[in-house]
C-alpha cells in the first residue's frame, strides 16, 4: 500500500495515526469537514496536510464551504485550506 511506498525516514519516524486514516484513508479528512468548523468557530479556517492522491476527494469533503487545494513546492496536492 501507500503506507510501505513512504521513504523509510517518514514512515519510520512519524507516529502511524499521522500517515494512515482507517480503511479509506479519507476518515480523518471527512471527520475534520464534518467536525472542524466547530473547533475554529465560524469566519476561521481549516488548514490540513493531505496525502498527494487525496486533492479531489479532500476538495469534495469539504464541499459545503469555500477551500481549494494547494500543491507543494513539487507539484503534488498537499494542502487543504477551507473557511
Amino acid at each position: 500500500g501507500e503506507f510501505e511506498g513512504l521513504p523509510a525516514d517518514v514512515r519510520d519516524h512519524e507516529p502511524r495515526g499521522a500517515l494512515v486514516s482507517g480503511s479509506t484513508g479519507l476518515e480523518t479528512i471527512e471527520r475534520i469537514a464534518d467536525e472542524g468548523f466547530w473547533w475554529v468557530g465560524i469566519g476561521g479556517w481549516v488548514i490540513t496536510e493531505i496525502g498527494d492522491t487525496q486533492g479531489e476527494a479532500a476538495h469534495e469533503a469539504f464541499f459545503a464551504f469555500d477551500r481549494e487545494v494547494r500543491q507543494d513546492l513539487t507539484g503534488r496536492d498537499r494542502i487543504l485550506v477551507a473557511r
